[in-house]
């Protein structure tokens, strides 16, 4: 899997999925939350996020960002376990967007590794995730099993912790209710169907974990502000 695109003054809700993603900011500024965690990115900065990590992002005024998502199998080498700030060339952000070719495979594959070299090279901050720990491991079976029906007692049974604990750690670690990032993370994945897939809307409701399409038209409303059949259309 490789998606790349760009964004003028990107504002959306968490996330949470299994592929690695990159972000680059060439005009403004923005913030990428993380983890619970605000990273301000400016002209020049990227961050680096790798899979099963809970994002959202916020633009205050103006911003005009690019983002590649990748499976960690796309490339051979395997970039980092954790967030990566780091500085890149605006110049070579040019040249990647008068050339777009999405059936060339090397020049995708060669803007991971620019990108690589840049977050190994020019990195300004790490932040540490922890993948064994309670968090770590409720981020990642929601993002292996949000396509099923899942409770908190599955997921704190998997953490080996009790419900109520997880509970309260969860919330208190990412800023979201276990509740809260399963459907956010339910409605990203829909998203992303809805703008590159040709399933039906009630297909991709099942697809994304929902149980009935009322449910999945009912939060895709509250979280995005429009209907998946209108949110189909804007793409």
């Amino acid at each position: 899997m490789y998606r790349y695109n760009t964004y003028t003054d990107l504002t959306f809700p968490s996330g949470l999925h299994s592929h690695c993603e990159i972000i680059a900011v060439s005009q403004g500024e923005m913030t990428v939350m993380a983890n619970a965690e605000p990273v301000t990115l400016k002209e020049g900065e990227g961050v680096f996020l790798p899979g099963y990590v809970i994002h959202s992002f916020l633009t205050p005024e103006h911003s005009r960002c690019h983002i590649w998502e990748y499976d960690p199998s796309f490339i051979r080498e395997k970039l980092s376990t954790n967030i990566q700030i780091f500085c890149f060339s605006t110049e070579a952000l040019a040249l990647f967007d008068k050339r777009r070719d999405d059936t060339d495979l090397y020049a995708k594959k060669s803007e991971i590794y620019y990108l690589a070299s840049c977050i190994c090279s020019d990195t300004a901050e790490v932040y540490t995730l922890k993948s064994d720990d309670v968090i770590g491991k409720t981020c990642y079976y929601i993002a292996e099993h949000f396509q099923e029906e899942i409770t908190l007692t599955d997921v704190a049974a998997y953490a080996g912790v009790s419900p109520a604990y997880l509970s309260r750690t969860f919330k208190s670690s990412v800023g979201l209710s276990f509740s809260a990032c399963l459907t956010c993370t339910r409605i990203d994945h829909a998203m992303n169907q809805l703008k590159y897939g040709n399933a039906s809307v009630t297909d991709i409701a099942l697809l994304s974990g929902f149980g009935t399409l009322r449910n999945f038209n009912r939060f895709f409303k509250r979280i995005t502000g429009c209907t998946p059949s209108e949110y189909r259309k804007k793409q």
